[in-house]
């Protein structure tokens, strides 16, 4: 048996329309435009993120008859994750790339040749 839908039906005072009508509609462009920043970066970094939409009514008088309305959108986007780099400490404070108690090969190519040779396993056949 099919559960019966509840019809949706537009509210005169709602909130998107709220938001659609403040400022000419830059609060609704806003969220959108977080919105589809959102969705772009999510997709990105298959991460979480969120876009938040806040609306502060502040009273103008003493029964709250007159708010000024105050409204802020944040987004909250998904940042991958940076791979750390490894790193040697000094004595004295530093950070080098290079292991500084390691000692230094002066290493180059031979002849100029950068084909590979044959290994010793590879050489023993060739005889």
């Amino acid at each position: 048996m099919r559960k019966k839908q509840t019809e949706v039906k537009p509210v005169n005072n709602s909130f998107i329309q709220l938001l659609a009508s403040l400022r000419d509609g830059e609060h609704a462009a806003d969220a959108s435009l977080a919105l589809e920043r959102l969705v772009k970066a999510v997709r990105e970094t298959v991460l979480r993120g969120k876009v938040v939409v806040t609306v502060e009514l502040v009273p103008m008088d003493e029964e709250g008859a007159t708010v000024k309305a105050f409204v802020r959108v944040d987004e909250k986007l998904p940042k991958p994750e940076r791979k750390a780099s490894v790193l040697y400490t000094t004595k004295d404070g530093r950070l080098m790339r290079d292991n500084p108690d390691q000692l230094k090969m002066k290493l180059s190519v031979v002849n100029g040749n950068t084909e590979p040779t044959a290994t010793a396993a590879e050489a023993k056949v060739g005889r």
